[in-house]
């Protein structure tokens, strides 16, 4: 019996059993710090949650990411079913600030029946479900969140060369990238004086945050694709910016968390006015 023809139950058994497995699946990773956090199937939904922890600062180790995402990409096509990757790091979670799920991953995680792989309940000591973020930071977090699980899909969509996914989840992790900056400087008002007003919004990202790769958010500006420029010949190619788009995203988010401490009067929106700007001009990025 082919295995997309098996019960649904027995599918899912069998795909938990792969991703479980130390030595091919996902709890090889665990010597790596990386938690897991497997969630039964709900009664009528017909998917399995997949929570990923990753130890890394905000900006997750692609290396690791992608290993795990061929490991995913495997055991999805030897047993089909419906998976919602839900990849996190401690760092954001620890702030809190841009969780735009809010008990989501607390439920997830304290769930009965599910199965727990790595230092998952230690790490969660650390998380700040609590904390009050913005409108605009839950969307900013969401961006992120999105990133992250189209780029741990995109090695299945290799594999199975469903370069429309490809193309699309690619293409909308570049547009993310795109408006990250703009809703940064918009929702800090970073350019509130007259030399700040003629700066682009990647100089004034520049002149005001460190630890940014402007010239890479810069470069990839333009470099869309569509399913069609997709071939085993440039797919590499293609990982290498996805890789750096989201590690892009993921350093705007840091240096956000680093340079923008918590409201201390309970209002999401008193954002801190301590930021300092520098008064260069920039590089010329537009």
């Amino acid at each position: 019996m082919a295995t997309a023809e098996l019960p649904l139950q027995e599918l899912y058994e069998l795909f938990v059993g792969a991703l479980i497995n130390p030595s091919s699946g996902i709890r090889k990773f665990e010597k790596e710090g990386v938690g897991a956090v497997i969630n039964g199937t709900h009664e009528g939904e017909g998917y399995l949650s997949l929570l990923l922890v990753f130890p890394d600062n905000v900006v997750i180790n692609k290396i690791r990411l992608r290993n795990i995402s061929r490991v995913l990409s495997g055991i999805m096509q030897t047993y089909p079913v419906q998976l919602q990757i839900i990849p996190i790091d401690i760092k954001t979670m620890t702030d809190g600030r841009l969780n735009f799920q809010g008990n989501y991953i607390s439920n997830i995680i304290n769930q009965q029946n599910n199965l727990i792989l790595g230092p998952v309940l230690e790490y969660e000591q650390k998380f700040d479900y609590g904390a009050v973020g913005s409108k605009l930071e839950k969307e900013f977090g969401q961006k992120l969140m999105d990133s992250r699980r189209r780029l741990m899909l995109s090695e299945y969509h290799k594999d199975v060369k469903d370069f429309f996914a490809l193309a699309g989840n690619y293409n909308s992790t570049l547009h993310a990238l795109r408006i990250i900056p703009n809703e940064i400087v918009n929702m800090l008002d970073l350019r509130k004086n007259e030399t700040e007003k003629k700066k682009s919004t990647l100089e004034t990202i520049a002149s005001c945050f460190s630890g940014v790769d402007i010239m890479a958010i810069n470069n990839l500006r333009d470099k869309y694709t569509t399913p069609d420029r997709l071939s085993e010949k440039n797919i590499e190619l293609i990982f290498y910016r996805w890789d750096l788009a989201v590690s892009c995203i993921e350093q705007l988010v840091h240096s956000y968390m680093t340079f923008v401490p918590k409201p201390n009067t309970g209002n999401p929106n008193n954002y801190s006015n301590g930021i300092i700007c520098s008064s260069s001009s920039g590089d010329g990025f537009k």
